[in-house]
């Protein structure tokens, strides 16, 4: 509102050097390090004026450089949809200004990308995704840098909608060309190790996934150090292992103590503090504190509907345990009728063959 009143009495010639000015003044003002965590107070001051300063339309690259710096911290601290709305405005804008093979329109796609996959997005995601990492793979081959992270995005997108064997062969082919050019302790080949565990894991091989992420959390911390979010992941998915593998007792305390950390560093609303908190109530259920398993499944899930909302879809995978927990223990009515809405969402995202939509027509 103050923009646009103090707007409407200046001239176009006025009005142009004070925006210049105002949009260095925001990209001064970034602290360059999205991924710290200590740093998100101030990147989320910055982010309700880029629109208005008109930090979208800059042609300046240390502004442009800025705003995507801006949208990696979006990503990182679970804000989706504005990510979402900012990717889609600076995209139409960038590809007219600078054309579809700039850096800078690459790098904004993986923002985008990864909104739209952590929104549900998935049809979308894909086709972006996999665009982009064909046309790498077709322009520097598959042993480059930037087509290696382009596929590893794709790779990501093909794991939601359920194409597990394709994303496997993937990230085994990321992970090991990224240990041959950039050493196995570097972050980024830490990444791929990851995504190849959750393919694992997903796939059903537990023990190979745990022993990948164990190894993941101790190059992490020495690398990244404790406190750092995917540092903060790697302990999540450790404890998610021992729980898959029976080891129920060493997986609750290890998520007992990711839960606090988590809070502490991210914040009781993040995506990530959340997946810790359901893993935690899944510990507790399978170690026989039943009351305390509901109890935790029920706020995570009705924390996730109200900072996500009801369709989010890691919202409606911990209502669907909710439910299968309320199935066993509490209210069957309730239970089905969650489980009502948790097919509904599942089929109509990811259709009537994803393992999710078969396993919760199962539940129901």
């Amino acid at each position: 509102m103050v923009h646009g009143i103090v707007r409407e009495d200046l001239s176009e010639g006025e009005a142009e050097p004070l925006a210049r000015a105002v949009r260095q003044v925001l990209a001064a003002a970034d602290p360059g390090r999205p991924s710290d965590s200590r740093l998100w107070p101030r990147y989320a001051e910055l982010i309700p004026h880029l629109a208005t300063s008109g930090v979208l339309t800059s042609s300046n690259p240390r502004i442009q450089n800025f705003l995507l710096h801006c949208l990696r911290y979006l990503i990182l601290a679970g804000e989706y949809r504005t990510c979402l709305r900012l990717s889609e405005e600076t995209d139409l804008i960038w590809r007219a200004l600078l054309g579809e093979d700039h850096p800078k329109v690459r790098e904004l796609s993986y923002q985008y990308g990864e909104a739209l996959r952590n929104l549900g997005l998935f049809r979308r995601a894909e086709t972006l995704t996999r665009a982009r990492a064909d046309r790498l793979a077709g322009e520097r081959g598959d042993r480059d840098l930037e087509t290696l992270r382009a596929t590893s995005s794709y790779g990501g997108v093909l794991l939601c909608i359920a194409r597990f064997e394709p994303a496997r062969e993937i990230f085994e082919h990321c992970l090991a060309t990224y240990r041959e050019l950039l050493g196995e302790d570097d972050s980024t080949t830490l990444a791929a190790q990851n995504n190849l565990a959750a393919t694992y894991r997903l796939l059903g091989r537990y023990q190979d996934a745990y022993d990948l992420d164990l190894d993941t959390l101790r190059r992490r911390e020495r690398v990244l150090r404790t406190h750092h979010i995917s540092t903060l992941s790697s302990g999540i998915a450790c404890a998610m292992g021992l729980r898959l593998m029976g080891r129920y007792h060493e997986a609750q305390t290890r998520q007992e103590q990711g839960v606090k950390i988590n809070t502490q560093v991210l914040g009781l609303e993040h995506p990530q503090t959340l997946r810790a908190e359901h893993n935690l109530g899944m510990c507790l259920r399978r170690s026989g504190d039943i009351p305390g398993a509901g109890l935790r499944l029920r706020t995570v899930w009705e924390r996730a509907t109200r900072v996500f909302g009801a369709d989010y879809p890691w919202t409606l995978m911990v209502a669907s345990d909710y439910a299968t927990y309320l199935r066993e223990y509490g209210d069957v009515g309730e239970a089905r009728r969650i489980s009502e809405d948790v097919v509904r969402g599942y089929q109509s995202q990811l259709g009537l063959a994803h393992p999710y939509s078969i396993g919760t027509v199962g539940n129901l």
